[in-house]
């Protein structure tokens, strides 16, 4: 397990004088070394127990580091440093001891995790460690575990044992989903601590009666923190949860698989041949000639190895998505479906809440008719996703259709030759307004959206038919166009969009 800085400094409690933290840490070491008197050139990413009159004279490479010193004059360096109380011997030892501390926790769920399936006999290192009471809920799992430390009438420590009447799924789910803890706890002082950004994308909900604290509510997938160690704690201890859950999941049979292959190999276009296509989709039992919609879903970067986050989001989302196909490619998930099971509309109603609580996004392809066009329409589906959230990082759930103009033109604008398409009577146009203060560029744009309706123009750009028409004419004049050509329409529209495009690129500094 790597320990990050809150858990270091929070483990040597009375021997810590000062933390400074760099900008630019790193997150996470994975043991501590001793720096000998001859050395004054540390590696980078590693923890090191130095003399404190020895900082100044460190070479240290960048902020990767951590160093924990003796009491000595704070020096300027770019890693954080952690001054502590005691000699050189006499830190180490007790930085040793809190490696050796973790690490055993580590080794006592990986145990766990070989001898039971009970996530109950998983949380157990977990809630001993933090000496608090813990239940964690796995919505997608429908599981609730708890565990409380036991004590007796003088205070000592006695063992665990297990929460005596857990919270039941569906109620934590009501909490899950309507945000209305108070309300649902009936507590008169529920505290509730809330970071969005934490990286397993969890909440944790203090529950207080009076001036007591009588435990934690720790839910995996909506989980936060109660001290920043214990935070990075169990932010890293979700990891082996996920994986509990994940591995003991009833194994798919093997037409399921058979059904992946079948889908996987379409999509990637490895296979394009429609006859190859049709015996394929004969094993599925579904329709060849049907409509059928594609979801891609754009993974987070999380804490877990790709493969295993891959694995449990298709484990959820074939729950949520029933009767259709879920597989991992790509670096993300994907779902392919029959389109009457799913309107797009009821797609983004059940998907949004898994989506803002997991920080995942989804992009939805046309529909198709049959197979032989699931290749183009998956790759719409990941388009969608990449387009939309650069447009609008605040939605989570995109259409291609909203947004293919704007991927035509993104993907015509990343190459050298995407300035050629612009026909050069934009930038005619353009300069024309900026010497003449005049607004004939956003008037061609309208009413090219319009499809030439000179009343539909008129009306969204609030003037008389016979001012349009008057612009229109001046257009004609400064560019020797004939606006009359329906075949030169497409042609300006996109070309006003491609110079938008690259106008935005310029002002961002790309």
């Amino acid at each position: 397990m790597d320990l990050t800085l809150n858990m270091i400094a929070e483990s040597l409690n009375d021997r810590v004088i000062s933390v400074h933290n760099a900008k630019h840490a790193q997150t996470a070491y994975d043991k501590a070394l001793f720096l000998l008197e001859d050395e004054d050139r540390l590696d980078p990413g590693q923890v090191y127990i130095v003399d404190g009159d020895r900082l100044g004279s460190l070479h240290i490479p960048d902020a990767s580091c951590l160093i924990i010193c003796t009491r000595t004059v704070y020096e300027h360096v770019p890693c954080p440093i952690i001054i502590c109380d005691g000699s050189v011997n006499e830190v180490y030892k007790a930085v040793t001891k809190v490696f050796t501390r973790h690490m055993e926790l580590e080794q006592s769920i990986q145990a766990a995790l070989l001898e039971s399936r009970d996530l109950n006999r998983i949380i157990e290192p977990i809630s001993r460690f933090l000496n608090n009471p813990i239940q964690v809920y796995a919505p997608l799992f429908n599981i609730v575990a708890g565990i409380t430390p036991d004590y007796d009438t003088d205070g000592v420590f006695r063992g665990l044992k297990p929460h005596r009447a857990p919270m039941p799924p569906e109620y934590v789910r009501g909490i899950v989903q309507g945000y209305d803890v108070e309300e649902s706890l009936k507590s008169p002082n529920p505290q509730i601590i809330q970071y969005p950004g934490f990286d397993c994308a969890c909440m944790q909900i203090n529950l207080v009666d009076g001036q007591h604290f009588i435990g934690r509510l720790v839910l995996i997938e909506l989980y936060e923190s109660f001290t920043p160690a214990a935070s990075d704690v169990m932010n890293a201890v979700a990891k082996f949860i996920r994986h509990y859950l994940i591995h003991t999941q009833p194994d798919s049979d093997q037409s399921i698989l058979s059904d992946e292959h079948a889908i996987s190999e379409i999509l990637s276009g490895k296979i394009i041949d429609n006859r190859y296509i049709a015996s394929l989709l004969s094993a599925i039992s579904w329709p060849v000639k049907d409509s059928f919609g594609i979801l891609f879903f754009q993974l987070p970067t999380r804490d877990l190895p790709t493969n295993d986050l891959a694995s449990y989001h298709v484990a959820a989302l074939r729950k949520l998505l029933p009767n259709s196909i879920v597989l991992a490619m790509d670096g993300g998930v994907v779902s392919v479906f029959r389109s009457k099971a799913f309107s797009p509309k009821d797609l983004e109603s059940m998907l949004n809440p898994y989506l803002l609580s997991s920080g995942i996004k989804a992009g939805l392809g046309e529909q198709f008719l049959d197979f032989s066009s699931a290749r183009s329409c998956y790759l719409q589906a990941q388009a969608a996703v990449h387009t939309g959230a650069a447009l609008d990082n605040q939605r989570c759930f995109f259409y291609y259709q909203e947004f293919a103009l704007e991927h035509f033109v993104i993907t015509a604008n990343s190459t050298e030759f995407g300035m050629a398409f612009i026909h050069p009577t934009i930038s005619q146009i353009e300069e024309h307004d900026i010497q003449n203060q005049t607004s004939l560029l956003i008037t061609l744009q309208v009413f090219l959206e319009a499809q030439g309706n000179q009343v539909e123009a008129a009306q969204r750009l609030h003037i008389h038919r016979n001012s349009l028409k008057y612009r229109l004419q001046r257009i004609r004049e400064i560019t020797g166009i004939d606006l009359r050509d329906s075949n030169l329409h497409l042609r300006l529209f996109m070309s006003i969009l491609l110079r938008q495009h690259l106008a935005g690129r310029i002002r961002d500094g790309q």
